[in-house]
């Protein structure tokens, strides 16, 4: 387990330390701006595309790689390799006939796809609790992210007045170079990925049951996104793109912090999935997570008092603001994290997709309810409550509800 963490930690700590320096540089390179459009669209597609492969077939892929049913691994790539393109193609053609920024959006596409793509591999071989690969891949490629940002502003690519496509050029490069580092250094592991999957057995499941599970955790996938980041498109419509500026980078300073039970959990959830009894694994992590949380709060709100007015100055006070009123979802999401992850493991995905629906509809109101008022305050409260609610009722599910029928499959 601790090797594992420690490749883990090397793809999404290094990576998230990465894309953080990333988002906190594009204020000062480019202006809050153009940081605002670009963020805005941004979030626009990682609502759309991340649900719908991210996190439902790399779930899917995850827990059945970990149960030995390869043939259902094999049915998840099939899906992916055959639906995902004719996806970007449908929303780039969207973007070419109506008020898209079409440059913008087909860059963000193509940065998409080279990622889901990177991380249905990485899933795999997490199912088989083997993650040297994520580790060197994934946080080798994220470096490359505020590298080539950096390097197109020197060398003035777009200037003098550079456009929210050219962080999206950049997110581009990331994604081209991880498929490069895959194949320089894994061509052996690719290799044996392609050979367990044309080998493998049947699937033990009906192509329709893994259909619908695939669509509740694709649905879980789609309504979380949209709770977390339909506040960033509210603001743009009712506010402004600068206020989205403003909140979107004090909510990726949060973020941040979100690496450590992201981390834990890809580690634990293969672990939680074989467990014959997951109550003693549930008590150490629970706790583990508690603690962590509160020191991770600290630091959050000590990042807002002395780093972000050193960073951006008097002029973009307002991101401390945000900061500190997005600082408590940290406790929250990091036992969010737990027990949402046990309702996949018991098969629950359609409690949990009530639970983040539920979410879902508290957000929009309040956002609906505060924005006009408060603005980007007014959206971090909203935050602040959707998160209680969501580990609210996912703790209480999962403590009390048996594993499920085969309704909630």
């Amino acid at each position: 387990m601790i090797r594992n963490l420690a490749w883990v930690t090397l793809h999404h700590g290094v990576g998230r330390a990465a894309v953080f320096v990333f988002f906190l540089a594009l204020p000062r390179l480019l202006g809050i701006e153009v940081t605002g459009r670009f963020t805005l669209w941004y979030t626009v597609i990682l609502m759309l595309c991340q649900p719908l492969l991210d996190f439902s077939l790399n779930m899917v892929v995850v827990k059945y790689t970990a149960r030995g049913d390869v043939g259902v691994v094999r049915r998840a790539f099939i899906f992916a390799a055959g639906f995902f393109p004719l996806l970007l193609l449908g929303l780039y053609v969207v973007a070419l006939v109506g008020p898209w920024p079409d440059d913008l959006i087909g860059l963000l596409l193509l940065s998409f796809g080279l990622s889901l793509s990177l991380n249905l591999v990485f899933s795999y071989f997490r199912g088989l609790e083997d993650l040297r690969i994520e580790g060197v891949v994934g946080g080798g490629s994220k470096l490359l992210g505020p590298f080539l940002l950096f390097a197109l502003v020197a060398l003035g690519v777009g200037a003098p007045d550079p456009g929210p496509w050219l962080p999206a050029l950049a997110m581009v490069g990331v994604g081209i170079g991880g498929w490069v580092l895959l194949m320089v250094f894994f061509s052996g592991r690719l290799q044996k990925l392609v050979a367990a999957l044309r080998t493998a057995a049947p699937a033990e499941r009906s192509g329709f049951s893994l259909v619908r599970e695939g669509l509740a955790l694709g649905a879980v996938g789609l309504v979380c996104v949209l709770y977390l980041r339909i506040d960033v498109v509210m603001l743009g419509a009712m506010v402004g793109e600068s206020e989205v500026g403003f909140y979107f980078t004090a909510s990726k300073i949060v973020e941040t912090a979100f690496i450590v039970p992201h981390i834990l959990m890809l580690v634990v959830f293969p672990r939680l999935v074989k467990a014959p009894d997951v109550a003693p694994l549930l008590r150490r992590f629970s706790w583990m997570l508690a603690g962590l949380s509160l020191v991770a709060s600290a630091a959050v709100i000590a990042l807002g008092i002395w780093a972000v007015p050193a960073i951006y100055g008097s002029s973009l006070a307002r991101i401390s603001t945000m900061v500190f009123a997005l600082a408590p979802t940290i406790a929250p999401v990091y036992l969010g994290y737990l027990f949402t992850q046990l309702l996949v493991v018991r098969d629950l995905q359609g409690r949990y997709l009530a639970i983040a629906v539920a979410g879902l509809v508290l957000n929009l109101a309040l956002n609906a309810l505060l924005i006009p008022t408060y603005q980007g305050v007014g959206a971090a409260a909203a935050t602040v409550a959707t998160e209680l609610l969501i580990t609210a009722a996912a703790v209480v599910t999962a403590l009390r509800a048996a594993p499920a029928s085969g309704s909630d499959r």
